[in-house]
């Protein structure tokens, strides 16, 4: 027995295959990459991988050497099966993505120092976290060293200038009081200074800006009127070796106002030519959001470097100027040759935008 089916008019087959079109059509975005797109009857939605992960806290920053610490960033735009995160230049396994504004990464064993984390995205986007993690000796006793103002496991100049930002001040609970006589004093700055190790001289991350740095924004004006001369007084102190001396003149010098330049300027890196590690200085005219790009000699990008918000300011010397290792974005050690970086200024309030880009010629040579 034939069956007939009843006909349908060529008009309604073409309606429905124009609307299934709609439904599952793939558009280009304003960067001409190709976004899959649907459309639902509330919102239409689009993903797009491609974008900087952004951290905001990171928590905690020490554990020890032996690993196992569960350390817990906070941010935006991690996504599970495609964000990847580097520990000193290796790729992690024990990352775990709990949501797009959460990311867990299980420290693994290292030497006692500290770690830097990569944290990467498809498409060459990620956010270098310089110095974010310190490993300690599992060995350190677990009652509250004095000296560790700060109490992160770690005696180093951030314990220092913490001490310093009291300098001066009397009362029965201050932190800065390491010997507990209820005043804060040199003797106080001695306690932590000596307690540095063999080198005194606190690492400080390559990227700026450095801790240091960040700290010192967060210090009142009372309170970095304090640390400096608190620091000075350390410095004049005939018995400090050249090295340590050196160093309390930079610390002193990172807690001064600095003038704001007068334009912002991205100046020739150092040394150049390198091998295999660079610095490359800046200059910001205002508070903006930075973000370097090196680029081969046939214009393909190499590596992203983004910085992240920063005050207007000089970023001329190693611990506040930008740092490239001589790497690309997979960690791989880039050929002799001439690059290129580029500069760019993004407007705090539009992050999407880009106010300015300025160049300059990199010459790796081995």
């Amino acid at each position: 027995m034939r069956l007939s089916l009843p006909s349908v008019p060529i008009s309604t087959i073409l309606f429905f295959t124009l609307v299934l079109v709609q439904m599952m059509s793939i558009v280009p975005n304003a960067d001409s990459h190709r976004q899959a797109t649907g459309h639902s009857r509330s919102q239409p939605f689009t993903i797009d991988r491609r974008v900087s992960p952004v951290v905001k806290n990171l928590s905690p920053t020490s554990g020890p050497a032996k690993g196992g610490t569960i350390v817990t960033l906070t941010g935006n735009h991690f996504y599970s099966g495609l964000t990847q995160v580097e520990i000193n230049g290796l790729a992690s396994q024990s990352v775990r993505i709990i949501s797009k504004t959460e990311l867990r990464i299980t420290m693994p064993k290292n030497e006692v120092g500290w770690a830097s984390l990569l944290i990467m995205n498809p498409g060459g986007a990620s956010l270098q976290l310089p110095n974010a993690f310190k490993y300690f000796s599992a060995l350190l006793p677990v009652e509250p060293i004095p000296s560790d103002v700060n109490q992160d496991q770690v005696i180093d100049i951030l314990d220092l200038v913490l001490v310093a930002s009291q300098f001066g001040r009397e009362g029965n609970a201050l932190v800065g009081d390491v010997d507990g006589d209820g005043r804060v004093s040199i003797f106080d700055l001695v306690m932590v200074a000596n307690q540095f190790g063999q080198n005194p001289l606190a690492q400080l991350p390559a990227v700026a800006p450095s801790q240091l740095e960040q700290m010192a924004t967060e210090l009142s004006a009372d309170q970095r009127l304090r640390a400096i001369k608190a620091i000075d007084e350390l410095a004049a102190d005939s018995s400090q070796s050249a090295e340590i001396l050196a160093f309390l003149q930079r610390v002193s010098l990172t807690l001064r106002p600095r003038a704001i330049p007068s334009m912002t300027q991205l100046l020739p890196n150092y040394p150049n030519p390198f091998n295999p590690e660079t610095w490359i200085p800046f200059r910001l005219a205002s508070n903006t959001g930075v973000r370097l790009l090196i680029y081969s000699a046939s214009g393909q990008l190499v590596r992203q470097l983004v910085l992240g918000s920063l005050p207007a300011g000089d970023y001329l010397t190693p611990d506040r100027s930008a740092y490239w290792d001589g790497r690309d974005q997979k960690g791989r050690i880039v050929p002799s040759g001439i690059y290129f970086c580029r500069l760019d200024v993004i407007p705090l309030k539009m992050p999407s935008t880009v106010n300015g880009r300025l160049y300059r010629q990199l010459t790796l040579l081995k």
